[in-house]
């Protein structure tokens, strides 16, 4: 088989440069969301992928602005393109396909990601990374992993790599470090061109094996004695620009390569098409993935870490998805965020837990608490809130919080965020039930959020087992009546 990772960001810039704009019903430009669409559908349809993943820049800043402050920002991109961005995501996911929404780190680094991660495995004939982006080509390799410009139908395996940018794909950031990067916010080192730097590196490979000698370089006297100078001035940042270039391979995946697989567009698809204006979008999706799945079907999939474990029959099988390891990592680029947009209204932030909904096996959930000084004085941090793409949800019950959901891809990533007053019983309680979760060692390793999925469990079946560990199950259910209880008590002294 093969994999199709894509340049979502790329994609939505150019479906936003490329064809007229369109406006939706209710007036928003949607035009690149509905071309980004199109572009997807062609390559499902016209290509045949079977595996496919597409990364966005959820945000554009990432760690690398920590490092030089010269590197790219979201200043100057069109609002109405930036307005897109989550829209995107969505309709991606809506088609059935995983998405990647970076925060921390950019698209082209889960992408490397992707590419290293699967290219060794058996079943994989080749991983395809769709995008001209120059950055991505230190990822090629051979003729395993190539990168694939769709706009001019040109593939590029390590040879055509060496052919068009006169070196190989391993010393690919050292060339960009030399060359510079305009669309990175990459300076380069004065002089060194694209001719000279491939000219050196192909005999040297990287900045720091260059030799003294300027001899050995293979370039005019005078050409070379230049470009000497401009590089020992500048070597620490050459070395600096190059770190800057250089992808990271390491961002968190909790997908296996079977949850890459296309198995069709979801539902909801239809009802984002009606409200973007594209209603000729969903005749043109080959195939739908069913609203429910048959009993047995779809709650079954072995997750990243290890084995499922069933809690109970529910109608349907209820699959408890094992622990991941990227969710501290989610929970941590987060919680980041937030503090740095509330400022001192954030005294604390907590990881309540983490979870995965039954039947998809994908979509992690992170249930962050943020402590305030007061919930009163909430409301003025809502902007701040809401510029991180959350949406306030107002509770039918009382409780002592304010409840909010970031959903930068429905099918891939949520996240749960409660403010609270740190002496408030609803924080108390649910930092309470967190600790008597990360007691049980080996159910905090596997999974760290069950009561609403034993509550429900609990209401349909009032046959709940975990392997036997009827305590645990008891110590949640009691945990669970005690707060619906407090509610009702809340409910019923503000009433009177």
């Amino acid at each position: 088989m093969k994999i199709h990772l894509v340049d979502g960001t790329y994609e939505l810039f150019r479906s936003f440069y490329g064809p007229p704009p369109k406006k939706s019903p209710d007036g928003r430009e949607v035009g690149a969301t509905i071309g980004l669409l199109r572009s997807m559908l062609a390559l499902i349809s016209d290509s045949g992928a079977t595996h496919i993943a597409c990364a966005f820049d959820h945000v554009v800043e990432s760690f690398r602005n920590d490092l030089f402050s010269g590197y790219k920002t979201g200043e100057g991109i069109n609002p109405e393109l930036r307005a897109q961005f989550s829209l995107a995501e969505q309709a991606v996911a809506a088609l059935g396909i995983v998405v990647w929404p970076m925060v921390e780190f950019e698209a082209d680094d889960v992408i490397a990601t992707a590419a290293v991660r699967f290219q060794d495995d058996p079943a994989v004939e080749q991983v395809v990374i769709c995008s001209p982006d120059k950055d991505l080509a230190q990822v090629v390799s051979g003729n395993s992993v190539v990168c694939w410009d769709r706009r001019r139908g040109i593939v590029y395996d390590e040879e055509a790599v060496i052919e068009k940018y006169g070196v190989g794909p391993s010393s690919i950031p050292d060339w960009l470090a030399l060359v510079g990067d305009s669309a990175d916010g990459i300076p380069g080192i004065p002089a060194w061109g694209a001719k000279s730097a491939a000219t050196i590196l192909s005999s040297f490979q990287h900045i720091e094996a260059i030799p003294d000698d300027t001899a050995q370089w293979r370039v005019s006297a005078g050409r070379a004695r230049r470009l000497a100078q401009n590089l020992d001035a500048q070597r620490e940042d050459a070395l600096l620009y190059r770190h800057l270039a250089t992808l990271r391979t390491d961002v968190p995946l909790i997908e296996d390569l079977a949850d890459l697989e296309w198995r069709g567009a979801r539902p909801g698809l239809k009802q984002l098409c009606v409200k973007l204006g594209a209603n000729d979008i969903p005749d043109r999706v080959p195939r739908w993935i069913a609203k429910a799945a048959p009993p047995g079907q779809g709650f079954g999939r072995k997750g990243v870490a290890g084995k499922k474990q069933i809690i109970g029959q529910h109608k349907r099988d209820l699959t408890v998805v094992p622990y991941r390891s990227g969710w501290p990592e989610l929970f941590e680029q987060e919680a980041g965020l937030l503090q740095r947009a509330l400022g001192e209204k954030a005294q604390r932030t907590e990881h309540i837990g983490s979870t995965a909904i039954p039947g998809m096996a994908a979509k992690p959930i992170i249930d962050i608490m943020v402590a305030v000084d007061s919930l009163t004085q909430a409301p003025e941090s809502l902007p701040a809130i809401e510029a991180l793409g959350y949406q306030y949800k107002p509770l039918d019950t009382i409780r002592e919080r304010m409840f909010f959901t970031k959903e930068s891809s429905p099918e891939y990533r949520t996240h749960h965020l409660n403010l609270a007053e740190p002496e408030s019983g609803f924080w108390k309680n649910h930092l309470t039930f967190r600790d008597y979760l990360r007691a049980h060692d080996q159910i905090t390793t596997e999974y760290v959020n069950l009561k609403q999925h034993l509550a429900e469990v609990y209401a349909e079946t009032q046959q709940i087992d975990i392997e036997g560990k009827s305590e645990f199950v008891a110590k949640v259910l009691e945990l669970a009546e005690k707060e619906r209880e407090d509610d009702k008590s809340r409910s019923r002294s503000i009433q009177s």
